[in-house]
């Protein structure tokens, strides 16, 4: 079988209210009323055909023949329940692409869908033969349905193992309406397999299999929502109403209301149902925020069949009822220079914040700007006035529509010294948030505005640091004098040139919980490895200014693949990195990496991580392959796999155990994302050397760290190796306790390799 990327577009039914919401009905109809098979529409796709072969049998069958014949078998089955069926493609000749299979069905708007397929794993291990369902992506309603129906049935009737039933993003299953499901009844690639289905008696047990499935699915009815309206005033007022009709086919049993999902932004919304008319009515208790909110419907009947979902979108746009200034500093000296920070809290009638963009003026009588206008981010909005020797008293007022605020800054000569400044990014003056500023002994941060300040200040001469995720820590001095205020803007120097400063990475670490992986020969577990590989990793990318996530971040925890899956599809990173020391096909020590076969961007990223594990760690190099799993076929952005080693190899799992290795492990795979983003290795330089002690014996343990952000650990031959390293001077620091700390400049020239040891002292 084969995948596609999915297209951009709507998930759910989308009802946009701006300002005035006008209320809609989703109506699902179009098809005979009644439990049953009988007057159903149903579209079966027989998967490839034509030039299209699918997977090939190691004997030479093509997979686009079997999924033939099973669908014509399968469709005189359900046309002998009164089905109306209607075929994809009905020769084998026939070239029909995944765009067109979708049209035809839409076309046709069936009560469902069915591509019937078969297996083989880009490992091509022949060994493997199961049975697998794969459904509509976007939901768990009747798709899934579908697809449970059909696992018992595949139980029944070819009983091979069974993956568990899940979404998938199949060009087949994103695109079409529900209910949609993907078939892989058996693998092709399994030589026994594959003899089985050139026979008409395992066709027909296949299509017998898919019968039973469908029409179990029919006969338990199809629950349909028939209304979904909200009140129009909702944009106005905050206060949703939800009314809505839910019941079930002629002859069902009807709604189960224990299994009704009302939600608005995925929380629960309390509802009343009546048994006799299904009318579902609802109202929020509480008044929603200003802003875009989501609202969900689904229902199941007593059968256990689900609605299709519903989900509209809906705005609330409350106007500004309330505005709250604040100033920092609000006494301050009348010597020097500095700024006088302003922010501006807007809230609606109901105490939620206004609506995104919402503007709000600035003036005041002291300081430059004298004037200015912006527009609030949560809720927030923040000016910054610089103030020269300033006397009496600043006033600053703040409006938004007919509201409006004052603060009074003092400046007075008793007023202690004070330090303001505005922290922004070297390259493109964007501020810098969230930047810790140190002066002395006293810590502040910088607010979204890139500004700090530090109050109460005695005169003399302080040491200043800041240090911000994604630039090189900057050292200076400021002298503070007496009663007097100061200003100093620092701009910073982005790291890798502020490569990764608007990226964002998923690292999963695989397994966890009540799954080890495999597990080393003296009880070592690849879970545990890969979790702590990922945490070394998840450090080195945020000190070079990455966002990331992770799948899993507790050793404990037990991660199912489709949860896995979702949360990467719901963050859509620019690059997923799967860590694992557990794999069935490798057996010696050594590093291999892999990718899905259709993600060309992958490949690249598989073979640039593939690289530095051999080059910085020494391993084996055994290649960058294909890979199936199915967060690997499933995750759709640039994702790779990496596999240090093997935790069953003996030697390799006594490296494993030691912190030094995975540090490694974790510094060569973020190299390789480094280069994938697009660093030049031809630019860079490398430090390397060892750590030991005043009698020249290596220390282990010892932690090194280059410009304060990257830190290696010492093995017990006591050597470091940074390679990547930007050209320019480099800080070296080395900590180790019972040592002195010790720390040292470097130069580092393009493609230049520095030997440096270090013999660190005994602390006192």
């Amino acid at each position: 079988m084969s995948i596609s990327h999915p297209s951009a577009g709507s998930i759910f039914l989308i009802l946009l209210i701006v300002p005035i919401l006008v209320t809609s009905c989703a109506i699902i109809g179009g098809r005979q009323r009644g439990v049953g098979l009988a007057g159903k529409k149903i579209v079966l796709d027989a998967g490839h055909g034509g030039e299209h072969l699918g997977a090939v049998g190691l004997n030479g069958l093509e997979e686009k023949t079997p999924n033939l014949k099973v669908s014509k078998r399968l469709k005189e089955m359900l046309e002998k329940d009164g089905a109306k069926v209607y075929m994809t493609r009905e020769r084998d000749n026939q070239t029909i692409s995944l765009q067109d299979r979708v049209a035809f069905t839409k076309k046709r708007k069936p009560d469902l869908f069915v591509s019937l397929h078969h297996n083989a794993n880009a490992q091509v291990d022949r060994a493997v033969d199961r049975s697998e369902l794969y459904y509509y992506w976007w939901s768990d309603g009747p798709s899934r349905d579908v697809a449970n129906h059909l696992y018992a049935a595949f139980h029944k009737h070819i009983g091979l193992s069974q993956l568990p039933v899940r979404p998938a993003i199949y060009y087949v299953t994103r695109n079409n309406d529900e209910p949609c499901v993907l078939g892989e009844p058996s693998y092709i690639s399994n030589p026994e397999r594959e003899a089985k289905l050139k026979t008409e008696e395992h066709q027909k047990e296949e299509a017998q299999a898919y019968y039973e499935g469908i029409k179990n699915y029919f006969d338990g009815g199809i629950p349909i929502i028939s209304e979904f309206q909200i009140n129009q005033d909702v944009a106005h007022t905050g206060l949703l109403t939800v009314q809505a009709t839910i019941l079930d086919e002629e002859g069902g049993l009807g709604i189960d209301p224990a299994t009704i999902e009302l939600k608005v932004d995925d929380e629960q919304l309390l509802y009343h149902f009546d048994h006799q008319t299904g009318l579902l009515t609802a109202s929020s208790l509480q008044p929603l925020a200003s802003g875009t909110h989501t609202l969900f419907l689904l229902a199941r009947n007593r059968k256990g069949n689900a609605t299709k979902p519903l989900q509209k979108e809906f705005t609330v746009d409350l106007p500004p009822a309330n505005l709250q200034l604040s100033c920092a500093p609000l006494w301050a000296p009348v010597k020097g220079t500095f700024v006088v920070g302003a922010r501006a809290s807007v809230r609606d009638r109901n105490g939620h914040p206004v609506a995104e963009g919402t503007k709000v003026s600035f003036v005041t009588d002291r300081g430059s700007p004298s004037s200015s206008t912006d527009s609030t981010a949560g809720g927030h909005v923040s000016t910054y006035l610089k103030v020269q020797n300033p006397k009496g008293k600043a006033l600053i007022f703040a409006t938004c529509g007919n509201l409006y605020d004052r603060v009074e800054v003092q400046f007075d000569s008793t007023s202690p010294a004070l330090v303001t400044g505005m922290i922004t990014d070297g390259t493109n003056q964007h501020p810098v948030p969230e930047a810790w500023v140190k002066l002395a002994d006293k810590m502040a941060q910088t607010d979204q505005g890139g500004f700090y300040l530090f109050e109460n200040l005695d005169p003399g001469s302080y040491p200043l640091m800041v240090k911000c995720p994604g630039y090189l820590s900057h050292e200076d001095s400021i002298k503070v004098r007496k009663n007097a205020g100061q200003h100093q803007d620092i701009a910073m120097t982005p790291l890798y040139g502020g490569l990764l400063l608007d990226k964002s990475v998923v690292i999963d670490a695989e397994y966890g919980g009540d799954e080890p992986g495999a597990v080393g020969p003296t009880g070592l577990k690849a879970s545990d490895i890969n979790l702590r590989v990922a945490q070394y990793l998840r450090e080195y990318l945020i000190a070079a200014g990455a966002t990331v996530h992770m799948t899993r971040t507790q050793f404990a925890e037990t991660i199912d693949p489709v949860m896995r899956t979702r949360f990467v599809r719901n963050l859509m990173p620019n690059k997923l990195v799967s860590i694992s020391h557990s794999n069935p096909y490798i057996d010696e020590d050594g590093s291999r990496s892999y990718y899905f076969y259709t993600d060309g961007e992958g490949k690249a990223l598989a073979e640039r991580i593939q690289k530095h594990l051999v080059w910085y760690l020494g391993t084996k190099n055994l290649g960058a392959h294909e890979w199936s799993s199915y967060l690997m076929i499933e995750a759709w952005v640039d994702r790779a796999l990496a596999t240090p080693t093997v935790v069953t190899d003996p030697a390799a799992e006594e490296r494993l155990k030691d912190t030094a290795t995975l540090r490694q492990e974790a510094y060569a795979i973020f190299c390789g994302l480094l280069e994938d983003f697009g660093l030049d290795l031809e630019t860079t330089g490398a430090i390397a050397g060892t750590i030991t002690d005043e009698q020249g014996k290596p220390i282990e343990g010892a932690l090194v760290v280059l410009d304060n952000a990257f830190a290696l650990q010492t093995g017990s031959n006591g050597a470091y190796r940074f390679v990547c390293v930007e050209p320019g001077t480099r800080i070296i620091t080395v900590h180790r306790p019972g040592y002195d700390v010790f720390q040292t400049t470097l130069k580092v020239v393009k493609q230049g390799k520095i030997k440096r040891d270090f013999r660190l002292v005994m602390g006192k």
